[in-house]
């Protein structure tokens, strides 16, 4: 399992989440497979989100990158990963 962090800016507020996931990597989804899934998943449209939002929360530093991709640890909720 992979853990990804996205940066979220919403007018003067932002925010971090997680993203976990075992099996699709959320940084190689391509805007309109994203678009397709909202459309499936929420039955409209979203007022911030949207493929290319999407895209553009997972483009990462080459360095921040490079350390997901090294990063072995699994977060559980007996063993969070934590940052400080």
């Amino acid at each position: 399992m992979k853990l990804f962090l996205a940066l979220l800016a919403a007018a003067s507020l932002a925010a971090c989440t997680s993203v976990a996931t075992k099996k699709i990597d959320p940084r190689r989804q391509d805007p309109q497979t994203i678009d397709k899934l909202i459309a499936e998943r929420v039955g409209g449209t979203l007022t911030y989100w949207d493929g290319l939002t999407h895209q553009h929360a997972f483009a990462l530093p080459k360095f921040l990158r490079e350390a997901i991709d090294a990063e072995t640890r699994v977060s559980t909720d007996a063993n969070p990963l934590i940052f400080s």
